[in-house]
């Protein structure tokens, strides 16, 4: 107590001309209309911006179980679009694996992606811990990331398709012919598709989309567009220009891919010599 009393004593200057500040104020606000209205304008805005911070504060605080439920929309959404895509080629593919072809989706986050070398990778933040196995599809929004080929706990590394030695089974979206579509080393935006036959009607623009002939990806999955046609004249097959949609390195948001049936997928191709 004795220190208090000694503080006020110290301070009793700064202390008085408070209490008159404070006591001036409420005389003030009693006697003039025109205080009181700018006391009230002043009272509205701390009370206002406290508010907000405060609200700020609780709605910062809700955010990570908000963006989980966001995630779990979006993954449900995802396998949605993943099966009408699917459908919608079903009819047109000559495939094994069309009726067959489940999978389960595991969200992940890019924390590391290479491009500027010829072979690069990607490291995503979901591991062995959360389900996630070698040879397992990786996919953005709107596109392809890579093949799953190594597994720690909580990481694994990705086999970018900016990677010469990945080659990606794909189709034109209007045509049941197909091909393998593989990074050439030069832009992160284009690659260049393969073994399309010749006598397929196709024009620049045209869409390509993942094949479904693997057990990484399923059908439908939108790539890019044709940018430029070359037919060599001794060979009966086209060489196409691609141009990506979503380049890997634009990817940071993820959906891991287990197809459910890929070890009878496998075992049935093993058997058939395949």
């Amino acid at each position: 107590m004795q220190r208090i009393i000694n503080a006020l004593l110290a301070f009793k200057n700064d202390v008085l001309f408070i209490a008159l500040l404070i006591f001036s104020i409420i005389f003030l606000s009693q006697r003039s209309y025109f205080h009181q209205a700018q006391i009230s304008k002043i009272n509205l805005y701390l009370t206002g911006h406290i508010h907000e911070t405060k609200n700020n504060l609780m709605h910062y605080f809700q955010l990570r179980h908000e963006i989980e439920e966001l995630i779990q929309e979006n993954l449900f959404l995802k396998s949605k679009n993943l099966l009408i895509n699917e459908s919608e080629f079903t009819s047109q593919l000559n495939s094994p694996f069309e009726n067959g072809f489940n999978f389960s989706i595991i969200n992940s986050r890019v924390i590391n992606n290479s491009h500027q070398e010829k072979r690069n990778f990607a490291l995503i933040n979901k591991g062995s811990n959360d389900g996630v196995e070698i040879e397992m599809g990786v996919i953005g929004a709107n596109g392809i990331l890579g093949i799953v080929n190594q597994v720690s706990p909580n990481y694994a590394s990705v086999i970018s398709i900016l990677n010469l030695d990945l080659g990606i089974n794909a189709r034109l979206k209007n045509s049941p012919s197909f091909g393998t579509l593989r990074w050439i080393g030069k832009s992160p935006y284009k690659m260049q598709l393969n073994d399309i036959v010749g006598t397929t009607n196709l024009t620049i623009g045209d869409t390509i989309v993942s094949s479904g002939r693997s057990t990484y990806f399923p059908t439908g999955i939108s790539l890019g567009t044709i940018s430029n046609i070359k037919k060599p004249n001794t060979q009966g097959y086209y060489t196409l220009e691609v141009t990506l949609f979503n380049s890997p390195i634009e990817m940071e948001n993820v959906y891991i891919l287990k197809n459910t049936d890929r070890e009878e997928i496998k075992s049935l191709i093993e058997k058939n010599g395949q």
